[in-house]
This record gives C-alpha cells, sequence and structure tokens, in this order.
C-alpha cells in the first residue's frame, strides 16, 4: 500500500530518467515504420495509413485522457504511469517478432497514444508533489521536458544504426523494459491514499476538453490557438513521406534531419523563456505563431 508522501521527496529524480528512457524507446521506432510501409505499400498509401493512424491515436487520447486521469485518482500514479511503459514494451515486442502492417500499424497507434498519457500521469505526480509551489514545479517541469527532447534526439540518431524494422523495434522494447524498470524501483507513489476519489466511469464526459470554451472569450481564443499552433507539430509522420518522396533523402539523412528538431526545440524553450521575459507573453505569442506559418 502507498503510504503518505514526505515533503522531502522530488518525484522528478526518478521521473527524468524513466522519461528519458522512454521516450528514446519511441523515437528508436519513429522513422523506421515510414520507411518500411512506403517500402510495402508505396508512399500515397502509407501516407493514407499514417494519417489514418494518428488521427485514431488523437481521437483516442482525447477520448481516454479524462478517464485516465480519473482512474489515477482513485488507483494511484504509479500503477497509470508502469500501465502505459508496459503497453509500448508489450506491442513493440510482437512488432519486433512479427513485422507485419497490421502489428506495426497497432504499434504506431500505441506509441502515438501512451505518450500523452504517460506525461499525464507523470504531470500529475510533479503536481502532488509542488502543488504549493508553483515555482519547483515549473523548474522541475522544464528539466523534464529538456530531457525529453534529449531522448527524443538520442533515439532518432540511434535509429539509423539499426539495420532491420526488426532491429527497431527489439530495441525500443528492450529501452522500454528498461524504463519500466527504473520507474518500477525508483518511482514512488505520489497519491496519499486518503486523497483518493472511487472511480466511476459514468461520471465522466468523454470530450470534457470542451469546457475551456465555456471560460470567457479569452479562454476560447487561447484554446483554438493551441490547438492550430500545436497541428504542425502532429504531421512527423507526413513530413517524413514528403522528404523521402519529394526530397529523395535516404534513411540517414531523414534521421539527421529528425535529430535537429528536438535540439532546436531545446534551444528553442530556452531562447523563448528569454524572448517572454523581454517582449511579454502577447507578442511572444504573435511571433511563435508567426513562427508555425512559415515553418
Amino acid at each position: 500500500a502507498a503510504t503518505e508522501p514526505d515533503d522531502s521527496y522530488r518525484p522528478e529524480r526518478a521521473l527524468q530518467p524513466t522519461a528519458f528512457i522512454f521516450v528514446l524507446s519511441v523515437a528508436c521506432v519513429a522513422l523506421l515504420p515510414t520507411q518500411h510501409l512506403i517500402a510495402r505499400m508505396g508512399a500515397t498509401e502509407a501516407t493514407r495509413l499514417l494519417s489514418l493512424i494518428s488521427s485514431a491515436s488523437a481521437l483516442a487520447e482525447i477520448l481516454l485522457a479524462p478517464i485516465v486521469g480519473a482512474l489515477s485518482d482513485s488507483v494511484g500514479r504509479k500503477p497509470v504511469l508502469l500501465l502505459t511503459l508496459a503497453s509500448v514494451l508489450c506491442f513493440n515486442a510482437v512488432a519486433a517478432v512479427f513485422p507485419s502492417v497490421a502489428l506495426i500499424a497497432a504499434s504506431r497507434f500505441v506509441c502515438n497514444l501512451v505518450v500523452g498519457l504517460f506525461f499525464l500521469s507523470s504531470g500529475a505526480a510533479l503536481g502532488d508533489a509542488y502543488r504549493k509551489s508553483p515555482g519547483k514545479l515549473a523548474a522541475a517541469s522544464g528539466t523534464l521536458y529538456a530531457l525529453v527532447n534529449g531522448g527524443f534526439a538520442v533515439g532518432i540518431a540511434l535509429s539509423r544504426w539499426l539495420p532491420t524494422i526488426r532491429w527497431g523495434y527489439a530495441a525500443s522494447s528492450a529501452a522500454a523494459a528498461l524504463a519500466a524498470t527504473v520507474a518500477a524501483l525508483a518511482v514512488r507513489e505520489t497519491m496519499p491514499p486518503a486523497e483518493r476519489v472511487p472511480f466511476k466511469l459514468r461520471a465522466f464526459n468523454p470530450i470534457s476538453c470542451v469546457r475551456l470554451l465555456r471560460h470567457g472569450r479569452e479562454m476560447q481564443l487561447l484554446a483554438i490557438l493551441l490547438a492550430v499552433t500545436l497541428q504542425p507539430i502532429f504531421m512527423g509522420d507526413v513530413l517524413q513521406v514528403f522528404a523521402i518522396g519529394e526530397w529523395r533523402l535516404n534513411p540517414g539523412q531523414v534521421a539527421t534531419l529528425f535529430t535537429l528538431i528536438p535540439v532546436l526545440g531545446a534551444l528553442g524553450n530556452v531562447v523563448g523563456g528569454r524572448c517572454v521575459k523581454a517582449i511579454g507573453v502577447q507578442a511572444f505569442t504573435a511571433l511563435a505563431t508567426l513562427s508555425n506559418m512559415l515553418f
């Protein structure tokens, strides 16, 4: 049974290596499936399948996020965290043994889905520890996401040295197993038993995110702006197909391109923080939106 967390416990110390290894495991197979599917199905059909997987996983995450959040309020953060890691481990291990189109698509769907759920539970764990210290929460979250960028860059760079898709999924499942081991041994439960809420599925709205649109015009505009701004980020598979089909990049060049993305993302976070202080939130938001439009 989970015990009452003490004030000296810092969950980010265990969550940081867990997140780094977990994202590395997902990044190992971020590029290989696209190349494999193009070779098997052609660029047009591969693009359709990858787009369908991305859309379906995004919809599933929207529907499951409130349920997973409620589940973590009921059973604790750690079990949900371990469940996400175990899902990637199981599906990628099966894909390593049987790399069929159907199993690769299923693995891609699960990886896309559980990454967001992983950070939902890890963010809740940080919130439990630092709910009264927003400064510490921001610092811990910033470091965590910097390591996430690093894990993604290392995983993408590693994928170029994996000779076949079987090796890619084998490496991914091994890294997911290591992440699950680190989480099982090092991550402690942060949700005190006295604060847990009984799980009631019927009480939850599967599209509860629309509540953001009910809190005034400013919140409506911010929510819509955030959705539009983030939209290009989730076009990674289409960008891969474009790079391979139109730019004629070889696998090594594609890996180099996608290794640069998280590195530049980490640099952008550092520069962006200073820009916000210098020019303000509104001007920086306009600058970030213009940047996305140019991209």
